[in-house]
């Protein structure tokens, strides 16, 4: 396996693992303050903020939506990351024994379900479907996709709060 691709790996799942670690930390530290017992310093809570996904520090005592979603998403991400790399590297062992072979729809499927980043991976590593332009002008609408889903969730947080609390 390539070391880049394990690099990427380890980072998205240090991304995700800090993102989890910092939702904790920060309503534990809000339930301390309340019980006026031991806080979390402000210096570590801005360290995990800083190394996880940077989610603010105002959460109420129920968990907050826009976190379920994070974490909703990170497991789609993760899940279908994982299969969208195997799907790359299998259709690529079919190509070079001329067997039957995976369909691009099923493999963008997989990248707009969150498997883009495992899609991504196995493309730089295995060298598959990098010069096929119909094929990459798909994925790389897919990711585009993904990012401004992000954003709009970002910058749409308190309207999806009280959405979903409703």
């Amino acid at each position: 396996m390539d070391p880049i691709l394990i690099l990427l790996y380890i980072y998205a799942f240090f991304f995700i693992f800090f993102g989890v670690w910092s939702m904790f930390a920060i309503a534990a530290d809000k339930n301390a303050a309340e019980t006026r017992q031991w806080r979390t310093s402000e210096y570590k809570l801005h360290l995990l903020e800083l190394m996880g996904d940077g989610l603010p520090a105002k959460y109420s005592q129920e968990m907050d939506p826009i976190l379920i979603l994070l974490i909703i998403y990170a497991c789609f991400f993760l899940i279908f990351g994982i299969w969208s790399f195997s799907a790359i590297i299998a259709d690529k062992n079919a190509a070079e024994t001329r067997q039957w072979r995976t369909s691009e729809c099923k493999l963008h499927f997989l990248e707009l379900m969150g498997g883009w980043f495992g899609s991504l991976s196995a493309q730089v590593c295995v060298h598959h479907k990098t010069r096929k332009l119909s094929y990459q002008i798909v994925f790389w609408t897919i990711v585009i996709l993904h990012a401004a889903g992000m954003v709009a969730v970002y910058l749409n947080q308190n309207d999806i709060r009280e959405f979903l609390k409703n």
